[in-house]
């Protein structure tokens, strides 16, 4: 019973705890084992010049092709922290530190990444919520910009450099402004969990949130919980997502003391708006729901790790139809120790994969608190049983777990206190977690399958869009319906503009939702902007729409009756009139005003 699962799946434990957790999923008639993903370990990263007490680990993020690493260096000891960022060598696919960042005017004590990092494009924020400028532990938030030289398929050319340093509008000290920070695109969200809000009380909370105006980051709103109390800390966690923030508050007592809460707010277009409050079904006294929040899309995940009866969860969201956030499902590990720190500070989401830390847990014999992170997918059926993965050296408290990142199958964990190069200089590791569902059972695995809920052996995809014919809406359209009113672009008789009832009162084939003239079959006959129905000279380009005596004739009709009028240059103004008649010239420009048009004047 003591020997080691071979490979780094599930999640190199002892075989018992393998036994274990088979025997819970047989009995409670859980998803069958092809419902989770074999994760390898690929490999180690680690500083260059690692120290003893680096902490490396301590925070990730990783994002196409470029993940993160931030080291507290002594945790407010006497160097400041640093980040590393590597990139995957196209040419080797090896994982190279390309930089090694610091604050430019870092001090002991600033906890730069320490806490929190985030990356989106060549953008890179890290957060020092320990910084002095506006009073002690004020905080801030350091802004790095990658610059590609212009060959951005060679990213070992790339260079980072500080840009920014962002602090809030109404820094004070303590508020821990930069605890937690979320990048997305030009939006940037920044925790100050221990602002002291008036008229509610200390340690209230509040997330800063700033657009970057193409010059600097332009505060764009401070965002409060509509119930807040004082020693909430709402904004310890913060995650953005397509327009959404979900942000926790550990502390709230709205179900017992600390019991914990979390919230969704949306930019609307017209600002920033408290979408839902999450509250989940059973929530007692002592939880800490929101000491870790997660969002893609629409899926929201928020860690309790003191929860009970069961000790640490991950409480899984999904906002429905209709636009409610409702609870999917709630995430343990199989051990269900107390001891495990199961969803405090590590979450991360994205797509159908759900990574959660518990970097206290004691899996292997001889190495207590060495700490593991499970992998969880989603299939048609929910979201299935854990794959825990460890340390492929695992020691005594090393914290392996401490933070996670997921971006499509590779997973990175945080091992800060990893003694490689000395006590606590840290690692960080790198797994390929693959999904062995097969949800429609047609012998492909959905992570391979066009169409993974729906069987279709062929995989025959027609428009070549990635989403097979069985299941896709417009098997004939690469961007199947743009304008997402369930008409198929190919028979949309408005593409971009949604029409559902695809209404066409003069029949043209154009729909009357997108159509200039929808009461005229030709539209605007003579091209003078004026619809047929309304025009005063349907026949005559017109654009003045010119009518001396008012009798609902346009002038030019006058000049340009009969049947024998002439128009030889074709242009919609009859010869009679015509300042170039053998020359198209629609518009008559005569720059000079000799009676000649531009068009023939010599």
């Amino acid at each position: 019973m003591g020997e080691w699962c071979s490979g780094k799946l599930l999640g190199c434990l002892r075989r018992q705890w393998w036994s274990r957790s088979l025997i819970v999923l047989v009995m409670s008639g859980a998803l069958p084992l092809l419902a989770q993903p074999t994760c390898d370990e690929d490999v180690r990263l680690t500083t260059a010049d690692p120290m003893p007490a680096d902490w490396f680990g301590r925070c990730l993020a990783i994002e196409d092709g470029t993940i993160a690493v931030g080291a507290a260096t002594n945790f407010g000891g006497p160097l400041a922290g640093f980040v590393s960022v590597f990139v995957l060598d196209p040419s080797s696919e090896a994982w190279v530190e390309l930089a090694v960042l610091t604050a430019d005017d870092g001090s002991a004590g600033d906890l730069f990444a320490s806490t929190s990092l985030s990356l989106s494009g060549n953008l890179l924020v890290v957060g020092a919520p320990a910084d002095d400028d506006h009073g002690t532990d004020s905080g801030s938030v350091y802004v790095f910009h990658r610059d590609d030289g212009g060959t951005p398929d060679e990213p070992l050319d790339d260079a980072w450099l500080q840009v920014d340093k962002v602090t809030a509008p109404d820094a004070e000290a303590r508020d821990r402004f930069g605890i937690g920070v979320s990048l997305e695109n030009d939006v940037l969200a920044v925790g100050a969990y221990r602002d002291d809000l008036p008229g509610v009380g200390a340690d209230a909370g509040s997330v800063h949130v700033f657009r970057h105006d193409g010059t600097s980051w332009v505060p764009e709103a401070q965002l409060t919980a509509s119930d807040a109390v004082a020693g909430d800390n709402f904004g310890r966690f913060v995650s953005l997502s397509e327009g959404g923030l979900l942000i926790g508050a550990p502390r709230s007592d709205v179900a017992g003391p600390s019991s914990g809460l979390a919230y969704v707010f949306v930019d609307d277009g017209f600002g920033w708006m408290e979408e839902a409050r999450l509250l989940p079904e059973g929530l007692a006294a002592n939880a800490r729901f929101g000491e870790s929040v997660a969002l893609h899309r629409d899926v929201a995940v928020v860690g309790a790790p003191t929860s009970l009866p069961v000790p640490g969860k991950a409480h899984v969201f999904e906002r429905d139809a209709g636009g409610a956030w409702v609870e999917q499902a709630v995430l343990s590990s199989p051990e269900e120790d107390p001891g495990d720190s199961f969803g405090r500070y590590a979450l991360a989401v994205e797509g159908d994969t759900i990574v959660v830390g518990a970097w206290t847990a004691s899996t292997l014999p001889g190495a207590p608190g060495a700490g593991a992170a499970y992998v969880f997918t989603r299939s048609d059926d929910g979201w299935g049983t854990a794959t825990g993965v460890i340390s492929p050296d695992p020691d005594t408290f090393d914290s392996f777990g401490y933070a996670v990142a997921v971006e499509g199958s590779t997973v990175v964990v945080g091992d800060w206190q990893d003694d490689h190069a000395g006590s606590r200089s840290g690692a960080a590791y790198l797994f390929d977690c693959v999904s062995t569902a097969d949800s429609d059972g047609d012998t492909v695995l959905d992570v391979d399958d066009n169409c993974p809920f729906v069987p279709n052996v062929g995989q025959e995809d027609g428009d070549g869009d990635g989403v097979g014919d069985a299941c896709d809406p417009c098997p004939l359209d690469p961007e199947d319906d743009r304008d997402d009113d369930m008409a198929c672009d190919s028979d949309d008789n408005c593409p971009d503009t949604p029409n559902a009832d695809q209404s066409d009162v003069d029949s043209d084939g154009v729909g009357d939702a997108c159509d200039p003239c929808p009461f005229d079959y030709v539209d605007d006959y003579d091209g003078d902007g004026f619809c047929d129905t309304f025009d005063n000279c349907p026949l005559w380009y017109n654009p003045g729409q010119e009518d001396m005596d008012g009798d609902g004739v346009g002038d030019i009709c006058v000049a340009c009756s009969g049947w024998h009028v002439a128009d030889d240059d074709e242009d919609f103004v009859c010869n009679v009139v015509d300042n170039c008649p053998d020359d198209a010239n629609a518009d008559q420009a005569d720059s000079d005003g000799d009676g000649v048009g531009d068009a023939c004047e010599p």
